[in-house]
């Protein structure tokens, strides 16, 4: 039987030959530091074109995020002609998938409504008439004016606001839900705002909305670095490795 003989000549071009294709590997002109978006653009983010986890994506500020987010609320409002609260709520609650969102909508809106918090699954039991003195029925004290939820609940503006700004203390915000009893369904964020009267608790609602509207993005991750405000917007949603130019923290 013959045998494959391998001399020490062949073993040495062997060598050479994977020396050559590793060194090229570090070498390919996408690797060029010095070539201003060899590797596309990084929107602003510091990362090396050498690792396999790079991927095209930019560095938002607060602004930046907030517009963002507020051109996606709009876009939806306009194409099922809905408030602009009630966009942000259904964007919020089905992980910002607009397009999801069309296609249950136009099938069944009623029942997308109910799914997402926004509508009771059976109507609330009104005890007074328009013609009747309102009454809380909260407090039991006359109001001259009760305010409605979405489900329909209706209760003094000082019990709302007392209920809304004791939720918003302990750190709630977009899941806040109606103050009646087995009641579930949301209260959209114009509501919400109206009834807080105090200026700092006014300012961790929106604090916390914007973390949470942020945090459901599937193309949209804050910077854990210390004290830094910056987010990442990704093209593509995969888990890929960023470098915040800010901070310098990899996540």
């Amino acid at each position: 039987m013959s045998q494959t003989q391998y001399s020490d000549d062949d073993d040495d071009e062997e060598c050479d030959d994977f020396d050559a294709d590793y060194d090229s590997y570090y070498q390919e002109d996408c690797f060029d530091m010095d070539s201003e978006g060899a590797c596309g653009d990084n929107g602003g983010l510091s990362h090396y074109a050498v690792d396999l986890e790079s991927f095209d994506f930019k560095l938002l500020n607060t602004e930046d995020v907030e517009r963002l987010l507020n051109e996606g609320v709009a876009q939806l409002q306009s194409q099922l002609q809905i408030s602009p609260s009630l966009a942000k709520v259904l964007l919020h609650r089905h992980a910002w998938s607009a397009d999801d969102i069309q296609k249950r909508y136009k099938a069944n809106s009623d029942k997308l409504l109910c799914e997402s918090q926004l509508l009771p699954t059976s109507p609330p039991l009104v005890q007074q008439t328009e013609e009747s003195d309102p009454i809380c029925e909260v407090c039991l004290s006359p109001a001259a004016k009760l305010v409605t939820a979405r489900c329909g609940h209706r209760f003094c503006a000082d019990c709302w606001s007392q209920h809304i700004e004791t939720l918003v203390q302990e750190g709630r915000s977009t899941d806040i839900e109606c103050m009646a009893v087995d009641c579930n369904v949301i209260l959209p964020e114009d509501m919400v705002l109206d009834l807080i009267t105090k200026s700092q608790i006014r300012e961790k609602y929106q604090r916390f909305a914007f973390e949470e509207y942020v945090n459901m993005h599937p193309s949209l991750r804050f910077c854990p670095g210390p004290g830094c405000l910056a987010v990442a917007l990704a093209k593509e949603k995969k888990a890929r490795k960023v470098v915040c130019s800010h901070c310098n923290s990899i996540y």
